[in-house]
């Protein structure tokens, strides 16, 4: 329970027990590694999906469940802290890439909460890919750090607490996501970049810089073939920054494509100015583009996802290069 939790460890989250939830009382959960999964909804409709019967076509549930915090500091969330939603001890269910349902039995299962797009057919429509924040990944870093302590103290002959916040290996950290030649499916880490995501578990406290997109007094809508413009932020410890745009391959994935790559030394901006003509991957104007900083040895020390809007784009869609297609995809 999460009374137990705390005196353990003293991690803060709000324990919400929910009338029923969807858990097999057949089996016991007796967990020894940590999984993290995404539920695509709002935190209302997630809470929803964990209370689900046998008899539901999607199983979607968790241990605990991270909200996709505000970036806005004008707006106020009404949950600000980890919910934890069902009980160690009980076997959650999901729904496999089969979509065949099954008990998790080995782990504590952890869903990261946001807004992505709609599910249709194993696609996302549309793509959402500012749906998770610094602030929640941060939240999800020390959630982990703070349960393996618990999971190792608890049981220190089945569970080592070097393995357990390890980000490989089968009993560390295990991220649900697309595999290259599947559908997207319920539980997936939509837009999941390993560099990324598993950063937060080395460094909980949050990365090496701030980064921001700034607009000239915050025009966001361009017409296409006008060049876009705005300035990249970040802080004087950054060696290179990659700016990277959002494209849909033929098969409907979505891929970061690079667009351009600096070294810098001592800069605190960056300008950047191009050119588009497509309705981006969406293909109603919206066009997302993502900045990666990266410090000493090469390392990802901040990142941010930013939108923009085009307006009098061209009909005809335009796809990702084969070459970033073939190379990597985030779900569909």
């Amino acid at each position: 329970t999460m009374v137990e939790l705390d005196s353990q460890i003293g991690f803060s989250a709000t324990f919400l027990p929910l009338a029923s939830a969807s858990w097999d009382d057949e089996f016991d959960n007796q967990p020894r590694r940590i999984e993290v999964i995404h539920c695509p909804l709002t935190l209302s409709g997630c809470l929803e999906l964990q209370t689900r019967g046998a008899e539901s076509e999607i199983h979607l549930a968790a241990h605990y469940m991270i909200p996709a915090f505000s970036q806005n500091p004008k707006e106020k969330d009404i949950i600000n802290k980890v919910v934890q939603v069902a009980e160690h001890k009980k076997a959650i269910i999901l729904t496999n890439n089969r979509g065949e349902s099954y008990p998790v039995t080995d782990a504590l299962v952890i869903a990261l909460v946001g807004n992505s797009g709609r599910l249709l057919a194993g696609k996302r429509e549309p793509a959402e890919p500012t749906w998770f924040t610094d602030r929640q990944l941060r939240f999800l870093g020390q959630l982990v750090i703070d349960l393996c302590q618990y999971l190792s103290q608890k049981s220190p002959d089945k569970v080592n607490y070097d393995a357990c916040i390890a980000t490989s290996g089968d009993l560390g950290v295990q991220f649900r996501h697309q595999g290259e030649s599947e559908e997207y499916r319920w539980a997936d880490i939509a837009d999941f970049d390993r560099s990324i995501f598993e950063a937060y578990i080395r460094s909980p406290t949050g990365l090496g810089t701030e980064v921001a997109f700034e607009f000239e007094r915050n025009q966001r809508e361009f017409r296409a073939g006008d060049p876009v413009s705005f300035n990249v932020l970040f802080n004087a410890v950054a060696k290179q920054v990659k700016i990277e745009r959002l494209a849909r391959c033929l098969d409907g994935r979505t891929v970061w494509e690079l667009i351009s790559t600096d070294d810098v030394r001592g800069k605190t901006r960056i300008p950047i100015q191009k050119v588009f003509f497509d309705g981006g991957p969406n293909h109603n104007g919206e066009h997302f583009f993502r900045a990666r900083i990266y410090g000493q040895n090469s390392q990802l020390i901040g990142w941010h996802v930013s939108k923009a809007a085009l307006i009098n784009y061209e009909s005809t869609a335009r796809f990702a290069s084969e070459e970033y297609c073939q190379m990597t995809a985030t779900p569909k």
